[in-house]
């Protein structure tokens, strides 16, 4: 049987891998033999995926999206917070920045972000913090704090 003595095109990154497997140059690399994340089959753009996951690329998002991504990890970013007082600080001055960036028609791209709950974002931060002290009535659907007035002219006493 003949070999087939056509002449193969080599391209030059081919050709510089080749001369390089050749001399011995990837002999020592550490991923050597070790496969290759690709995904899941059927996951288109696994690896932009994945790079954006390592990589934090918030400050180059458009602040609409910055805030819904903020209102999104609220959970992590309250996780640290020893007091009530100032995850509630935390969460209200977040709920401020989502109302100012739904009123300024100039913002791009227009997205209207629905405002973070306070109470059930607080309740959460509650079961996680159950030792912790509480600062400041709770507020909420539960009704007024004790020793407060139900109605104007009223003790509030019971």
């Amino acid at each position: 049987m003949a070999e087939d003595f056509t002449p193969r095109y080599e391209s030059y990154p081919d050709r510089l891998i080749r001369e390089a497997l050749e001399r011995g140059d990837f002999a020592d690399n550490p991923l050597r033999g070790k496969p290759v994340k690709l995904g899941r089959p059927g996951e288109q753009k696994s690896w932009i995926q994945e790079r954006l996951e390592r990589e934090d690329l918030s400050a180059i998002l458009p602040p609409p999206l910055q805030l819904r991504r903020e209102k999104a990890r609220i959970a992590r970013t309250l996780a640290n917070v020893p007091t009530e007082q100032q995850a509630r600080q935390i969460i209200d001055a977040l709920n401020e920045r989502i109302r100012d960036a739904n009123l300024n028609p100039a913002t791009q791209p227009r997205v209207v972000i629905s405002l973070l709950d306070a109470e059930q974002a607080l309740s959460d931060w509650r079961d996680a913090h159950p030792g912790a002290p509480s600062h400041g009535p709770k507020r909420g659907p539960s009704g007024p704090a004790e020793g407060r007035a139900d109605r104007p002219g009223t003790s509030g006493q019971r």
